[in-house]
């Protein structure tokens, strides 16, 4: 099994948050994290047995799915989710919002913009920097240089859904 090593850096008030979400799920935070490094540490052993070559695949079919849209889910409940992002080249998540759940966005490798509506705004992040969304605010995400982009979404406290525009 993988050692998981899970560190993040959360503002006052989402950490605010996940102290009221372990408290009315009778919960202690360090069950929670512990709860979701065990559930992460399992899917990345899943994904690890999933993600060998197919027989008599070509390099040409593994370059085609590095170039595409992924999403993993490195931990989730009923009202929170943690998930990574990998956008492609010229890619984006297209506009959006969520009817009750913030976006924290963690920028990972490249540059992201995250663009607003009502009020609008852009926002651009470099790895390390975050910024987020709040509920029903319709926004969108790219790679600022139009190169392939990753980064890590918080997504609660509240039930999870994706409105598109």
């Amino acid at each position: 099994m993988a050692n998981l090593n899970l560190t993040l850096s959360l503002d006052e008030k989402a950490l605010r948050k996940l102290e009221q979400f372990a408290a009315r799920e009778n919960k202690d935070l360090g069950g929670l994290v512990e709860r979701y490094s065990l559930s992460l540490a399992d899917e990345m052993q899943e994904r690890s047995a999933q993600s060998q070559p197919a027989v008599g695949a070509k390099p040409s079919d593994q370059a085609v799915a590095k170039e595409s849209y992924s999403i993993e889910i490195l931990a989730k409940s009923d009202t929170l989710r943690m998930v990574t992002i990998a956008i492609p080249s010229g890619g984006c998540v297209p506009w959006h919002f969520h009817t009750n759940v913030r976006d924290t966005f963690f920028c990972l490798n490249q540059p992201i913009v995250i663009e607003t509506k009502g009020p609008e705004s852009r926002v651009e992040l470099r790895p390390g920097q975050t910024f987020s969304v709040a509920p029903r605010q319709p926004h969108r995400v790219s790679s600022a240089t139009g190169d392939a982009c990753r980064f890590a979404l918080l997504q609660g406290v509240g039930v999870y859904d994706f409105v598109p525009l």
